[in-house]
């Protein structure tokens, strides 16, 4: 009698154990897409090894593609003849969805003595081709705001300007239209495809340029002293040093504030 109990209770436990191992497999098969031959039950009731798995796993998939996380913010001060006149904070805010379209979102905020800018850019890093540049400018008491709009297939991009008038403006180009704090963020992405002596063809709406990755050389910032890589434009009109490491940080930034004879020094990233 003792033993057909116990016989009665081991087929129930093997028919519980294999009722287990069904979900289980069940589980794998259907809501992870995964085969048959890829599950090993065994290892499976390992909890040790099995949450290890999935934690790798789990960050695996969360690694970003960028040499930078969103949210990341470098920190600018403006100098001009040696001296600090200003500071420019450049953000990556990370991507959205446009029209269905993924954009890169980057927020640049400017100030220097009787100046402020607030710039959102909304582009598309892979081709440093911007979508829509939105400005909120307040210059020695006067608000202005302007919205530029970009048509890539078109190469045209319309400029309105609102102050104390409105006014829009239409520029079509012959050559896709860059943008600069694009081309950066590009060439952090995209720096393990350019070498010295490399070009990026670049392109503002009235003006053709090349940047050419020219050579390896020491700068000293208030960040520190890198071995950088130095980009310039041909022709001259932009000057930048990436620090030459996997994060490809620019050191200084030459040509991208529009006034006086100003250029960008790294201070900070946070």
């Amino acid at each position: 009698m003792n033993i057909n109990k116990r016989v009665t209770s081991l087929a129930v436990l093997i028919i519980l154990w294999i009722v287990v191992i069904s979900i289980v497999s069940y589980y794998f098969v259907k809501e992870k897409g995964l085969s048959i031959n890829n599950i090993k039950i065994i290892e499976f009731f390992k909890r040790g090894e099995f949450q290890q798995k999935i934690t790798a796993e789990k960050s695996k998939s969360e690694i970003d593609e960028f040499p930078f996380r969103a949210g990341e913010k470098l920190k600018y001060g403006i100098y001009s003849v040696g001296l600090k006149v200003g500071n420019v904070d450049i953000t990556y805010l990370g991507r959205e969805k446009i029209n269905g379209v993924s954009m890169d979102w980057i927020l640049v905020e400017s100030q220097a003595p009787g100046f402020n800018d607030v710039e959102t850019i909304y582009g598309k890093i892979d081709s440093f081709s911007p979508f829509r540049v939105e400005r909120k400018i307040r210059l020695f008491g006067e608000d202005i705001e302007i919205t530029e709009e970009y048509d890539e297939a078109k190469k045209e991009v319309v400029i309105t300007r609102r102050a104390k008038k409105t006014t829009v403006k239409k520029i079509a180009s012959n050559d896709r239209i860059g943008n600069v704090i694009l081309l950066l963020y590009h060439f952090r992405y995209k720096r393990d495809n350019y070498k010295i002596g490399d070009k990026i063809e670049f392109n503002l709406p009235t003006q053709r340029l090349e940047m050419l990755i020219d050579k390896e050389t020491k700068i000293k910032v208030p960040s520190g002293s890198f071995t950088s890589l130095f980009v310039r434009s041909i022709p001259s009109r932009f000057k930048i040093w990436f620090r030459n490491d996997a994060d490809s940080i620019p050191l200084r930034i030459q040509g991208a504030i529009g006034f006086g004879n100003t250029y960008l020094v790294l201070l900070d990233v946070e």
